[in-house]
């Protein structure tokens, strides 16, 4: 075969030569640059390595390659990929609050660490394009990155099923969200509750319970949307049990549940059905309860208090809180009876028990007693205060008037400031 226009008989080059361009008289090299996908691969690493960051957080553990869980194995393996590859990259450095790239962390190198690592050195030492072709089988022995993980079967993509994941971050108000996990869990247990796989024409409401990732969620609410959207995919604000929440939409929710192999609906029981019916939401019920109870202790120690009360608070039933006060030493060991509580629907009933408690620390009861398995302790929440004050104090922390009062301890009363 003939080139005609260029001479058949080239010059014997250097390896050096070659790369430098400088034997290029027809410019063929001019404007050839390579294409860069740093910036791509840059990307992916931040993502994963944040996913990994999250997985540590909630977990307070490094994931398990040989975990059931397809995502653990997932972020095991890339974690090891991203150490072994990747410990030197400042932004990954930057984002390290676990401290999983430090020179400690990557030090306990593996064969697989070791041979990379010969096949660097021998990297450093090419010459010729002899030498790249006498490596490169080497090099290619070992081409697992980040991108490809071992022992895990691949999904295959659905290009219909967004792609939108949402960023979590803290929720300001999990106390909100607290008892109704821990009423979930309750549920699960009495078999009230039952896990589902999700399907993928499942609907997604406001008020469902879904396993995502190993991490319980709920569905606080759901965006309303524009008429002139023409598919069904609102942003909803959900709260995860760890404390985290995101605005992901709804289809990204339904794909990340419908392509995960754990990824569950909790049926709830027919009392949440029934609710459903009367449109009663999570929102109109209470979120916990502050009570006031009075001691039928029979402890001398304790006659000489004519107001002696407890404040405490529950995020369950107050039944159930106080069931077992005989054998309790926060009750003092004795029977005691219900004189008020208050269902606390927008605020949190812990903040308002500290709030009252603070306010009335000079009435606290200042006592040690002897509890029946012989030691000694000092009630906490008990306050000796007419009871009159203590609805007073309540009342006033509700409607956030109470900074312009103060306690007079002589009288035990609620005075203006």
């Amino acid at each position: 075969m003939k080139l005609y226009g260029i001479k058949n008989e080239l010059p014997s080059l250097t390896f050096e030569e070659i790369l430098s361009g400088q034997n290029d008289p027809h410019g063929l090299l001019k404007n050839i640059k390579p294409k860069n996908s740093n910036n791509k691969i840059q990307s992916a690493l931040v993502s994963k390595f944040d996913e990994i960051n999250q997985f540590i957080d909630q977990k307070s553990r490094l994931p398990e390659v040989e975990s059931t869980d397809i995502t653990e194995m997932i972020l095991a393996e890339s974690l090891h990929s991203i150490i072994e590859k990747h410990s030197d990259n400042n932004i990954l450095r930057q984002m390290d609050h676990h401290n999983l790239l430090t020179k400690e962390a990557t030090s306990v190198a593996t064969n697989k660490d070791i041979n990379i690592k010969n096949n660097i050195s021998k990297a450093e030492e090419v010459t010729s394009l002899e030498d790249i072709f006498n490596i490169a089988g080497d090099l290619l022995k070992d081409n697992s990155g980040i991108f490809e993980l071992k022992h895990i079967p691949k999904i295959k993509q659905n290009k219909e099923m967004p792609d939108d994941v949402a960023e979590r971050k803290e929720c300001p108000d999990f106390w909100r969200f607290k008892p109704l996990f821990i009423e979930m869990h309750q549920k699960l247990k009495d078999g009230e509750f039952q896990l589902q796989k999700f399907s993928n024409n499942s609907q997604i409401r406001e008020g469902d319970f879904f396993i995502l990732k190993g991490v319980a969620c709920f569905v606080d609410s759901i965006a309303k949307e524009s008429e002139r959207e023409d598919v069904h995919n609102p942003r909803m604000r959900l709260i995860f049990e760890n404390g985290l929440e995101s605005n992901m939409l709804m289809r990204s929710l339904a794909a990340s549940l419908y392509k995960e192999d754990n990824g569950r609906r909790i049926l709830q029981g027919a009392d949440a059905v029934t609710e459903s019916l009367l449109n009663i939401s999570h929102k109109d019920k209470p979120l916990g309860y502050l009570y006031i109870l009075r001691s039928l202790s029979n402890n001398p120690s304790l006659a000489i208090y004519e107001n002696l009360y407890k404040i405490g608070f529950t995020t369950t039933t107050i039944e159930d809180r106080i069931k077992n006060a005989e054998n309790d030493i926060a009750f003092l060991e004795a029977p005691v009876e219900l004189v008020k509580f208050f269902e606390c629907r927008h605020v949190n009933p812990h903040k308002l028990e500290r709030l009252t408690h603070t306010f009335l620390e000079a009435q606290r009861l200042k006592v040690t007693l002897i509890g029946k398995d012989g030691s000694r302790y000092q009630p906490q929440e008990w306050f000796n205060v007419p009871l009159e004050t203590i609805i007073e104090v309540v009342k006033k922390i509700s409607d956030g008037t109470i900074n312009q009062y103060r306690m007079n301890n002589t009288t035990g009363e609620v005075v203006r400031k």
